[in-house]
């Protein structure tokens, strides 16, 4: 059936729309003959729980029908939805937003919670997989792992570049793309 895919969007300077499309990695596959018709048209009303830089988390609703404008009061700061994974869905941002994000964890990461910072980066390559954000996002994302010291945000930042580097098979090309890997984790450029 899948599942939602959230994307926040800047607005304008004092708002952010935040809407709602189903979440599948392959878009082609044909659903059993029982989903084929759903009611609601696989779309969910779904419970937000974010965060605007470094305030505390509010919880919000973003209805099945509707796009949902959050008013914004810090602007120029990043906004993380899905706090704790809460919810039951993929969080996705307009490139600003992710390099905000991105911005926010260089400078300090531990605005966000062990559980948040997993949930970003696997909603980052779960958002990448399906062609929503390049992976040169991700991976610019992904750079203030240098002072990542918890687990479980490096175990899904592992597993994100698995997946990548299954894609190349057995490809020349894998070489690279093993030594781009390794400078990522190392913190270091090529």
């Amino acid at each position: 059936m899948g599942f939602p895919l959230v994307t926040v969007q800047s607005f304008n300077t004092t708002h952010a729309k935040l809407n709602q499309a189903r979440y599948r990695t392959n878009p082609n596959a044909k659903d059993p003959k029982r989903y084929r018709n759903p009611k609601y048209g696989f779309k969910w009303d779904i419970p937000i729980w974010y965060q605007e830089g470094n305030e505390d988390v509010r919880l919000t609703w973003l209805k099945r029908d509707e796009p949902l404008y959050l008013k914004l009061t810090q602007p120029d700061q990043p906004i993380v939805i899905n706090i704790e994974r809460n919810g039951f869905y993929r969080q996705n941002h307009d490139s600003q937003g992710w390099q905000r994000i991105a911005d926010q964890l260089k400078t300090n990461h531990e605005v966000y919670s062990t559980r948040t910072r997993n949930a970003i980066i696997s909603d980052a390559f779960a958002a990448a997989l399906v062609n929503k954000v390049p992976y040169k996002t991700v991976f610019d994302l992904l750079q203030y792992l240098t002072v990542e010291k918890d687990y479980l945000p490096w175990a899904e930042a592992l597993n994100g570049f698995f997946t990548v580097l299954d894609f190349f098979g057995n490809e020349p090309e894998i070489i690279y793309a093993r030594v781009a890997v390794h400078a990522q984790i190392a913190g270091t450029d090529l």
